[in-house]
């Protein structure tokens, strides 16, 4: 029992002896130095060239083989893939509106397809949809004349 008290206070004396040098030498070392204060200010420097510059670009020019109405099928600017249309001629304006046409109508087709209910007694009628979009844009017309629609 003795020789283990012994054993601890001998520890306890050589760890309060190396805390005591170490603040020691910490303050020796930090008295001596001399500290260099610098002042700093926050900056924003921009730097700015104008220059005139020509961008070229690897496109291909590609020609028409008939004369009519141009319809381009990609945006601006949109990156596209090899053999991709990108644009059609039309013969004429009408053909171009035709062309709108018969893809709305594809659309309205491709939703209704999508929305069909198969339960033997129920049947979507396209007409009857388009006459109840069309009664409903001339009522909200109406109101928005009469100003009697808020938002």
């Amino acid at each position: 029992m003795k020789a283990k008290r012994l054993l601890t206070s001998l520890a306890v004396f050589l760890l309060s002896v190396f805390v005591i040098v170490y603040i020691v030498i910490q303050l020796v070392t930090g008295l001596s130095r001399d500290v260099a204060y610098e002042y700093a200010t926050y900056e924003t420097i921009e730097n700015a060239l104008e220059k005139t510059a020509v961008l070229v670009r690897n496109e291909t020019v590609l020609y028409a083989q008939n004369q009519g109405v141009l319809t381009y099928q990609v945006l601006e600017s949109q990156k596209i893939g090899s053999n991709q249309l990108v644009a059609r001629i039309f013969p004429s304006s009408q053909s171009v509106d035709i062309q709108k046409r018969i893809q709305e109508l594809d659309d309205k087709i491709a939703l209704l397809n999508q929305s069909t209910v198969d339960t033997g007694y129920l049947t979507t009628d396209i007409t009857r949809v388009d006459e109840k979009i069309s009664d409903a844009l001339v009522k909200i017309h109406k109101a928005t004349l009469d100003q009697k629609l808020s938002l």
